[in-house]
C-alpha cells in the first residue's frame, strides 16, 4: 500500500498520446479526476444533444481566456472505472500541428492538469489493476519495436506470457476459492495440502513465464548482434 501510494498520485494528468511531429491527427488525453471537467473547458460541442459516454462527438477546442477558437476537434470521455487507467480519462482529438499539440497540452495544464510523466498513464493502469505487468512490458517491447520482426518478436512474446498469466490467474483463483469455500468439518491437513498444491502451481507458472521472457529477449539480442 505504502509502495503503491508513491507510486502514484491521484492528480490529473494530460499528455499527447500520439508522436511529436505534424500529422493529421493528434489526440490529448486526460487521465484523473478532473479530466473530464478540464476536457470540457476546453472544449465545447457543436450540437446540444446529450451524447452518451464512449462516443466520439464534434466540438470546438477554444481558449478558455480568450474564447478564441483555435481548432475544431472529437471529444470523448471515459468515466472509471471503464477506462484505459481505471480513472475518468478523456482525448481531444484534434488536427496534428506540433504547435496546436504544444498549445492544447498547456491549456489542459493551465486548467489544472499535470504534464503527465513517460509512462505514466501505463503505470496508473497498473496500478488500478487495468493491465499486469506483462502487459504493461508488452505495450513498452511494441513501442520500442524497430521492424517488423521485432513487432513479430514482441506479439509472440505477448501471446506466450497472457498464456502463462491466465494460467496463474486460472491457478490463484482456484485457491482462493478452495480456502473461501470449503466446508467446515473437512480434514484441515488434507485442505492445506489441497491449497499447497494450487499455489505450487501458480508459482510454476510464473517462474514458466519469466523464463520465456528471458529467452525472447536473449534471442531478440543474437538476432540484434547477427
Amino acid at each position: 500500500m505504502l509502495l503503491s501510494a508513491l507510486m502514484y498520485a491521484s492528480d490529473t494528468i494530460v499528455a499527447s498520446a500520439t508522436p511529436t511531429g505534424r500529422g493529421a491527427v493528434a489526440i490529448i488525453r486526460l487521465s484523473g479526476p478532473a479530466a473530464i471537467a478540464i476536457a470540457h473547458t476546453l472544449w465545447h460541442p457543436l450540437s446540444a444533444t446529450v451524447a452518451p459516454s464512449r462516443a466520439l462527438r464534434l466540438g470546438e477546442i477554444r481558449d478558455p481566456l480568450t474564447g478564441a477558437t483555435l481548432d475544431r476537434a472529437l471529444c470523448v470521455v471515459f468515466p472509471g472505472p471503464r477506462s484505459l487507467t481505471g480513472e475518468d480519462v478523456a482525448e481531444l482529438q484534434c488536427h496534428g500541428g506540433a504547435y496546436l499539440v504544444r498549445r492544447l497540452v498547456g491549456l489542459a495544464a493551465a486548467a489544472g492538469a499535470r504534464i503527465a510523466e513517460p509512462g505514466e498513464f501505463s503505470r496508473r493502469a497498473y496500478l488500478n489493476g487495468r493491465i499486469d505487468l506483462t502487459a504493461a512490458e508488452a505495450i513498452a517491447d511494441l513501442i520500442d519495436a524497430r521492424d517488423d520482426a521485432a513487432r513479430v518478436t514482441a506479439d509472440a512474446r505477448d501471446a506466450v506470457l497472457d498464456g502463462a498469466v491466465r494460467a496463474a490467474r486460472i491457478a490463484d483463483d482456484r485457491r482462493r476459492r478452495l480456502v473461501d469455500a470449503a466446508p467446515f468439518g473437512v480434514d484441515e491437513h488434507v485442505r492445506l495440502e489441497a491449497v499447497r498444491e494450487v499455489e505450487d502451481d501458480l508459482a510454476a507458472g510464473r517462474d514458466e513465464g519469466q523464463r520465456i521472457r528471458e529467452d525472447v529477449l536473449a534471442a531478440d539480442a543474437r538476432r540484434e548482434v547477427v
